[in-house]
């Protein structure tokens, strides 16, 4: 027994019974008789468990003595599949069995005594999280009462991670009521805890926090006080001001910097302890530099005095201090340095002791060396001035001498540079990869049809000064300039870009080594070139380290070849890699681009090296397989991350769809393991392009970098790996990737995080917006418009009386054709849009509610799609543009054309209408499908529900209908389908991706879908439900969990 589940022990039928079935339903005090309960008004699934419904139809010889109802197992009979849907906790059941000779043949059991499910225990209450060292925080907890039947704490299960990292599990006794952890500085943190009683686990809490950054260096004795410097803050977060804090301690043990009560000024009285005040406040604004330097005095009266820095005036003389940073981001929240080490404050006169002690009379080495050589007396030496005149003349002579031999030596490798090529490029056509491939790009493939892929002009040519980073807000201004003129200065600036083969790659030239490159013209340079174990025969792999934030953080490879396959598995060994990016597909117009390298299920041999696949997630624009590797005993696990949405030529048409499975990658990537492998087929252009994308915007999230630098970057790429960024088209959509980042800004929020969100997005601005209607202003500034060169069909006169809304037309790339009525023109149109699901493409239909005259064509969409279930977010009304479009009398065949649709069951609760039919080509609906129709009442048009609970439990319903009666396309229909039916969508995304990776991005998920119908989600007050349903879900999570 738990809180979703029962057991019942199932008695030994007579010989002839055949199955047995297993009927439920809420405790009541005069329930139906079983005898007069008909099998076929018992259904396999039940939102409004106050009515019957049979949970499993099981074999005799499957029978066991003790079955579990609630345990969320399928059973499946010949023609039905029964879900045994969780139980509700802490409420009442009772249940009879159905014991059948024949199907028409029976018996039932009584109604048993009600049971009651457990009460989930409650979850711990975490009271505080206090940094209790440098890198030590302490996490204490206390547990709620538990419930009735529950007596005993078994234990606690409790993890930490540090963001994007991996879980580390803490040991807790069932005793304990607080932990320490180690942290790392300026990390996020998140803590997680659950009780487990002898029923079962109760909910996680969860409280996530960022950890303090380094302590300020320490305080530097100057003539008259100290010196501090403040960091500009780095990040992410949007800081305000930045503050200067002491702490007057004597103590040892001072307190956490969270704990105190900063006062605005110093204390009346020196002889406090353990008291925090402000020195000093600066806006963020303020920061010229990365430092803000900051002298600190003795506290006295004003004067005039000579400014060298910002000067403070607030030392106590005798007093012990330390200092820290204080950050205050736009919203309140406040981020700490930790304390550093504690200076002495000494009067002049004092003895000052040691340097860190020391009073503003001490002697302070300033590093000038004479003085140090006589005592300080501050009279330099004659011969150290002559020594210094010598030393200038001789810098000035060798100056001029340098420039000149710049310039002759500039003349010189002008006049050699071009035959340099030329030995170079055709040594490199004569590489024969020898796997039957064409090894060389042909000329007439090549950019601008010369030469241009194999690099003509050194790194020392470029003028880097023509291409300086971009400032982050000038950006936008910068790529619009650049696309001027058919992009004449985009071209310009990408014919800019090294071009030199003069780097030596020896290694890949040996002729054992010639047949392990994939394309004769691509090559690893010697000095970056990843080596593996072995000898000579056996080291090369035709793969480049590449930098981002840190040396050699990524991997640039091929795709493997038949030969290669092996190698590329003791290069993800070797490197301790744990992330590989794909962005290639095995076979492109039909030629062979990548080997696959992975098996299709179970495990394989590479080598010495068995690799098994472990799970495979499918999802809209990727598939992320998790594999385990096994070699000599020791066993890693590998995220292998596959997009296959790059388009056979050029880049995909928006940025949106991989910057999105980027995020996906970083939100799984452990950040401790090896190098990133990326590959695409020749590891150079698609590659580049993704690598050039997440080096910047890896730098940008981690606030390593203020301005925007794609030409240095491709740059650096290409002085370890050439080709890097391989076309024009590809530099192009770097630029636009990066954009479309900078302009919809950070908008991911973790599960945690979403109330705070939600309240921070309510406020109203300077400008009289709430952050909802801001972001959604943004959202339409960077959605796309479909032209009417895209609707040719939605747009034809034959077919304008299908459309209901004129504006909302279905794009020609991604419309639902129905299948052609012999002799009736333009029958393959209805007014219906394909729509990608997180989990899958083409996972929803979006249409419009349909008009009278394409009830019809509804139907045929339903049957040839194989849809199984649908949305109906309007109202209907017969002899209205909104008719019922179905039959509405139990077990009476309608006709719709040629296919046959029957009523077979109503039911309604909070507002949501359920209504299955059985859909068939034929008038015998003997096989016909199942299609369940979800119709909620509740959601006026153009506006929102009152509450987003509603829709979470429609979210609920239609995904177990797909799951239980089909996997065809979700069909989501309102009056234009645009506006409800986007939301909808919106929300069942976002629901999917919070059950996966406990994050959502609503900005991002509607601009996705929005790039097949512009007009989903139509005002900022749809935008904002979209967070309150978020929010409905993780308020109810309980709940709605049985449909994970």
């Amino acid at each position: 027994m738990s809180s979703s589940s029962l057991n019942i022990d199932i008695p030994k039928p007579a010989n002839y019974i055949k199955e047995v079935m297993v009927i439920v339903q809420s405790a009541s005090k005069n329930p139906t008789l079983s005898k007069y309960i008909r099998t076929t008004d018992l259904k396999p699934y039940q939102t409004n468990t106050h009515d019957p419904y049979a949970t499993a139809y099981l074999k005799v010889n499957d029978l066991p003595l003790t079955f579990v109802i609630g345990d969320g197992k399928e059973y499946h009979s010949e023609k039905v599949t029964y879900l045994n849907q969780p139980l509700k906790q802490n409420s009442s059941y009772i249940v009879f069995l159905r014991f059948f000779e024949s199907q028409d043949s029976y018996y039932s059991t009584e109604w048993s005594n009600d049971v009651k499910t457990l009460a989930k225990p409650p979850a711990p209450v975490i009271l505080k999280i206090i940094s209790t060292g440098l890198k030590t925080y302490t996490i204490s907890w206390f547990q709620p009462p538990l419930p009735d039947q529950q007596t005993v704490v078994m234990r606690y299960h409790a993890i930490y991670r540090v963001s994007n990292g991996p879980s580390e599990t803490l040991n807790v006794s069932k005793e304990m009521t607080s932990i320490v952890i180690d942290v790392e500085f300026d990390k996020q943190y998140t803590f997680e805890i659950q009780v487990v009683t002898e029923a079962e686990r109760s909910d996680v809490t969860s409280e996530s926090w960022f950890s303090h950054s380094a302590p300020l260096e320490p305080a530097k004795k100057t003539d008259d006080g100290y010196t501090v410097k403040l960091r500009k803050p780095q990040g992410v977060r949007k800081i305000k001001t930045v503050a200067l804090v002491l702490l007057l301690s004597k103590s040892s043990n001072f307190p956490a910097p969270e704990e105190l009560n900063v006062q605005k000024s110093p204390p009346a009285d020196d002889k406090t302890d353990n008291v925090a005040f402000i020195a000093s406040e600066f806006n963020i604004t303020e920061f010229q530099s990365d430092t803000v330097e900051i002298s600190l005095r003795e506290s006295r009266s004003s004067g005039r005095r000579k400014k060298r820095a910002v000067e403070v005036y607030t030392l106590a003389p005798n007093a012990t201090y330390r200092t820290a940073q204080l950050d205050t981001d736009e919203s309140g929240n406040r981020i700490w340095s930790y304390w550093s080490e504690s200076f002495t404050f000494l009067k002049a006169g004092d003895n000052g002791g040691d340097d860190n002690k020391g009073g503003g009379t001490d002697n302070v080495d300033n590093g000038d060396p004479d003085k140090r050589n006589d005592g300080g007396n501050g009279e330099g030496s004659p011969f150290a001035a002559v020594g210094a005149s010598v030393g200038v003349a001789v810098i000035i002579v060798a100056s001029i001498l340098a420039v000149i031999f710049f310039r002759r030596r500039t003349n010189k490798r002008s006049k050699d540079k071009e035959i340099v090529l030329n030995e170079n490029y055709y040594e490199m056509r004569g590489i024969d990869s020898g796997d039957g491939e064409d090894n060389v790009v042909p000329d007439d493939d090549l950019p601008n049809g010369n030469n241009d892929m194999i690099y003509s002009n050194g790194i020392g040519d470029i003028d880097e000064k023509a291409h300086p980073p971009v400032p982050m807000e000038e950006f936008e201004h910068y790529v619009s300039e650049l696309k001027v003129d058919s992009n004449y200065e985009f071209q310009r600036e990408y014919d800019d870009l090294p071009k030199n083969t003069r780097t030596s790659w020896e290694v890949a030239k040996r002729p054992f080594n010639k047949k392990k490159n994939r394309y004769g013209n691509i090559a690893t340079y010697d000095h970056c070139r990843v080596v593996l174990s072995g000898d000579e025969n056996k080291d090369y792999i035709n793969a480049s380290y590449i930098d981002g934030i840190k040396s050699n953080s990524y991997i640039a490879t091929q795709g493997p070849t038949k030969l290669t396959v092996n190698d590329m598995w003791r290069m993800v060994w070797e490197q301790h890699s744990y992330s590989i990016v794909m962005v290639t597909s095995l076979v492109e117009l039909n030629r062979p681009k990548c080997e696959k390298y992975w098996p299709d299920k179970g495990s394989k041999k590479y080598g010495d090296i068995e690799v098994t696949l472990m799970k495979t997630e499918e999802f809209a624009y990727h598939v992320t397989h998790t594999l385990q590797l096994k070699k000599d005993g020791e066993e890693r696990e590998v995220r292998h991350y596959y997009f296959h949405s790059w388009p056979d030529h050029g880049v995909p048409k928006y940025p949106t769809q991989l910057l999105a499975f980027r995020r996906h990658y970083r939100t799984h990537h452990m950040e401790q393991s090896g190098p990133i492998v990326v590959h695409c087929s020749a590891g150079v252009g698609r590659t580049g392009v993704f690598l050039a994308i997440d080096t910047i915007l890896d730098k940008f999230e981690k606030g390593v970098i203020n301005s925007i630098d794609v030409f240095g970057q491709v740059c650096a790429m290409r002085e370890r790996r050439m080709h890097m960024v391989q076309t024009l088209e590809q530099y192009i959509f770097v630029h636009e990737a990066i954009l479309e980042t900078i302009l919809c800004g950070m908008n991911e929020v973790d599960s945690i995080k979403l109330e705070k969100e939600i309240e921070i997005l309510a406020e109203i601005n300077a400008c009289g917006m709430t952050g909802f209607q801001k972001k959604f202003k943004r959202l339409g500034e960077v959605s796309t418009n479909l032209s009417p060169d895209e609707c040719i069909a939605g747009s034809l006169d034959e077919n304008y009386h299908k459309n209901r809304n004129k504006d909302v037309l279905p794009a020609e790339n991604n419309r639902v054709p129905l299948q052609y009525v012999y002799g009736v023109e333009n029958s393959d149109y209805i007014n219906a849009v394909f729509v990608n699901g997180y989990l899958g493409r083409n996972y929803f239909i979006a249409t419009q509610s349909p008009l009278p005259n394409t009830i019809n064509d509804f139907w045929r969409l339903v049957h040839s799609q194989k849809s199984s279930t649908i949305v109906l977010l309007n109202n209907v009304k017969d002899r209205t543009s909104f008719p019922k479009f179905w039959p509405t009398t139990r077990g009476q065949p309608t006709q719709y054309d040629r296919l046959t649709v029957q009523l077979d069951s109503e039911t309604e609760s909070n507002g949501i209408r359920t209504r299955q039919f059985i859909l068939s080509s034929y008038p015998d609906l003997t096989d016909g499908q199942v299609v369940n129709i979800f119709h909620y009442t509740k959601w006026p048009d153009h506006r929102v529900p009152a509450n987003g609970s509603d829709v979470i439990a429609l979210t609920s319903l239609v995904e177990n209908s797909r799951m239980n009666h089909g996997q065809g396309p979700i069909i989501v229909a309102c009056s234009d389908g645009a506006g409800r039916t986007g939301t909808y969508i919106a929300i069942s995304n976002l629901l999917e991706r919070m059950k996966i990776e406990q994050a959502m991005d609503v900005f991002q998920a509607i601009k996705i879908i929005r790039e097949t119908r512009p007009q989903f989600v139509e005002n900022a007050e749809q935008y904002r439900f979209c967070y309150a349903a978020m929010m409905a879900y993780m308020d109810g999570f309980s709940d709605y969990a049985n449909f994970d």
